[in-house]
Formats: structure tokens, C-alpha cells, sequence
């Protein structure tokens, strides 16, 4: 019998990242804009949007709040990071979430024995991406091993399983309670990152992807 892979369950919010020079591109209005009250709530608009879009962008965005559980053989651990400001004195959460899971998967994301752990979550791409490049930065100097978040396919995307892209029109939540899966407080992936993973959990059991 073939065992199943350890699993690292995660939710996580993001926020903008307290940058010295903030990116913010600049929008031209439609050409026909004139009007400086119109002018100026379009730009408002546009600016809203890319703050939004901002949290899904490495080194634009930098994480607030991630929870994590561990599911391997004997072990099932769980830990939570909140936000840690510049010049706080704290271990920034990409580094005190590497310390973490180095513990129990160094090993095997070093070749020194051990299956490697698939990641669950709602849109873990972006996780790993933004947790792989802010441990390389300069200032952190701890990169995680490239095949934990650069190129890898040990993450399995829950919300894309559940409901993917193309079928945007059909809601997730009515996908959810469709599946029997009620988790009081739960809106939508991205609020509550111990929500996320008590979803994540449980449609990933439905799914199957707990058992591969």
C-alpha cells in the first residue's frame, strides 16, 4: 500500500508591504475624461483596484496573518504567524514559517531522505511565491530550497479544483454549501487564513487530494 504524502495545509492573508519607494503605476484616463470631478474619481477607481491587486504580487505584497497545519505520519501540528512591522525586533513571518516547516521537512526538500510534502490551500502558487522570494531578499538571506516554491508541483490549489477559473460565473460559496462543506464565519478565501485552511481541509478531503 502506497502512503500517502505528508501534507502542509495553509491559509494566509496578505497586505501591502511597507516598501521605502511604493510602486504605484500611473493611470491616464480615457481621453474623453474632461471633467476634473469625473478625472478624479476614475483615478480613485483605478487606484483602488491596483491596491487590491497589489496583495497577489510578490514583494508588493508581504503576508499578515498565515496559519499552517501539518498532517504527516504521528505528527499533526499546527502553528499561526501574525503581521511583524520593519524594526519590530520579531523574525519576520516568511522566515519564522521556514524555521517551522524545516523542522520536520528539511530533510526531504535537501535530499536527505523523507517524502516532500504537498502544500493545500486556496491559491498556494502565490504563496509559495511570495514566501520563496521574501526569504531570498537581501535583508531575510535564508532562500528555501528551489524546489519548495520555484517550479514545483507539490501544491494543490483547492479553489481551482473545487471551481475552476473558466467557470468564474458559478460562485464559490454556492460551490460549497452544493458540497455540504459549512464553516461559520467563512465568506470568501483570503479573510480568515484558519478559516481558509478548515475549508481547504475539508474539500480536499472530498476531493481525494488528502490520500495522494
Amino acid at each position: 500500500m502506497i502512503q500517502a504524502a505528508p501534507k502542509i495545509i495553509v491559509g494566509y492573508r496578505t497586505r501591502l508591504a511597507e516598501l521605502p519607494e511604493p510602486f504605484v503605476p500611473q493611470f491616464a484616463p480615457p481621453g474623453n475624461y474632461k471633467d476634473a470631478a469625473k478625472i478624479a474619481e476614475w483615478t480613485d477607481a483605478k487606484k483602488a483596484e491596483w491596491a487590491e491587486t497589489s496583495l497577489t504580487y510578490p514583494y508588493l505584497a508581504t503576508f499578515d496573518e498565515v496559519f499552517a497545519v501539518v498532517i504527516s505520519p504521528g505528527v499533526k501540528d499546527v502553528a499561526q504567524w501574525g503581521y511583524r512591522p520593519p524594526g519590530s525586533g520579531k523574525q519576520p513571518i516568511s522566515l519564522a514559517i521556514r524555521a517551522f516547516l524545516m523542522r520536520y521537512f528539511g530533510a526531504a526538500w535537501t535530499g536527505g531522505g523523507g517524502q516532500r510534502p504537498i502544500f493545500l490551500g486556496f491559491d498556494t502558487r502565490t504563496f509559495l511565491k511570495i514566501w520563496g522570494l521574501e526569504c531570498s531578499l537581501p535583508e531575510n538571506a535564508s532562500p528555501l530550497p528551489p524546489e519548495v516554491w520555484y517550479g514545483t508541483t507539490m501544491h494543490r490549489d483547492v479553489g481551482e479544483a473545487l471551481l475552476p477559473a473558466e467557470f468564474k460565473y458559478v460562485p464559490l460559496p454556492w460551490v460549497l454549501k452544493r458540497r455540504g462543506i459549512d464553516v461559520p464565519g467563512w465568506e470568501r478565501p483570503g479573510l480568515s487564513p484558519e478559516l481558509d485552511a478548515r475549508v481547504a481541509t475539508i474539500a480536499a478531503e472530498q476531493l481525494g487530494l488528502l490520500a495522494e
